[in-house]
């Protein structure tokens, strides 16, 4: 005995209709990565990329290289980036791929594997102190003067450069 299901053309509409709404959206990265950068020589660490049009089977790529990727949710995936891709100083590029159907290559998203950058600090005693004007102990003196038309000297308001300039 054969058994024939036919089904009406309303019905195949439909499906086609829904079958092309199951299409993957092209994804979109939001900055910052986070981390933003790290030092090179360091161990694997886990990237989070934070976006638009993520699907349960987006791929974060590192440098055109598939990462070991965990879907989180429609705006953020986390990958595994491994240790051997920060080794030296150099800028890496992250993209997220969504497969076909539909789906796409997001735009790039830079990140910089670089040593920390030493911070300079001064206060102003020290920036005085490498001034050879300034230098010497003699620093800011109280100004006086004398009262007009008097002999005693009277505080005036602000301080004057040791040196004569009023300050």
């Amino acid at each position: 005995m054969k058994c024939h299901a036919t089904l009406p053309g309303a019905i195949l509409l439909v499906l086609a209709s829904a079958l092309s709404y199951a299409q993957a959206p092209v994804p979109f990265i939001n900055l910052p990565l986070v981390p933003d950068a790290t030092a090179p020589g360091g161990p694997d660490f886990t990237l989070t990329v934070n976006g638009t049009g993520f699907v349960s089977n987006s791929v974060v790529n590192w440098n055109g290289t598939a990462l070991a990727t965990q879907f989180v949710s429609g705006s953020q995936l986390t990958a595994t980036v491994p240790a051997a891709d920060i080794a030296t100083a150099s800028t890496g590029w992250v993209t997220v791929v969504n497969p076909a159907p539909g789906g796409g290559t997001s735009s790039v998203a830079f990140f910089t594997v670089t040593a920390e950058s030493s911070h300079v600090a001064f206060t102003l005693a020290s920036a005085l102190a490498a001034c050879p004007r300034f230098s010497g102990g003699r620093g800011f003196q109280r100004r006086r003067q004398p009262r007009s038309g008097g002999s005693h000297p009277v505080q005036q308001h602000g301080f004057y450069l040791a040196g004569g300039r009023q300050g």
